[in-house]
């Protein structure tokens, strides 16, 4: 997943270290209707995707591909000042966060099965 984001998206030359990322529980305390699959963390450079929420593959490389995004957009500087003003559905990074994970998971899918198939 990360060779293939690295390849379709680039990289972020602002971050000193590679970006990495972590499967881990969720274990925040927000409101029950609100399911966080994932996170990106611009201080360390790290993508997080929580397995407790995430239930298949398709959600999984969906959240992939969006914190991804996120990693590539300016979140230290932006990401607070842009939510304050739109509030998180109306974010635009959000939104474009899931147009290109949404985007890039069929291109994803289909290469996948390819590999598998040869």
């Amino acid at each position: 997943m990360n060779l293939f984001c690295k390849n379709e998206l680039g990289i972020n030359r602002r971050h000193s270290n590679d970006i990495s990322f972590h499967i881990q529980k969720f274990r925040g305390k927000f409101p029950q209707s609100v399911l966080f699959l994932g996170q990106y963390n611009p201080m360390n450079n790290k993508i997080f995707i929580f397995k407790n929420n995430v239930t298949n593959i398709k959600s999984f490389i969906l959240t992939f591909i969006h914190e991804y995004v996120h990693s590539l957009q300016p979140i230290k500087t932006k990401y607070y000042s842009l939510l304050f003003l739109h509030g998180y559905q109306e974010h635009p990074f959000e939104i474009e966060a899931n147009l290109i994970s949404e985007q890039l998971y069929k291109q994803f899918w289909k290469s996948y099965k390819n590999k598998i198939k040869q």
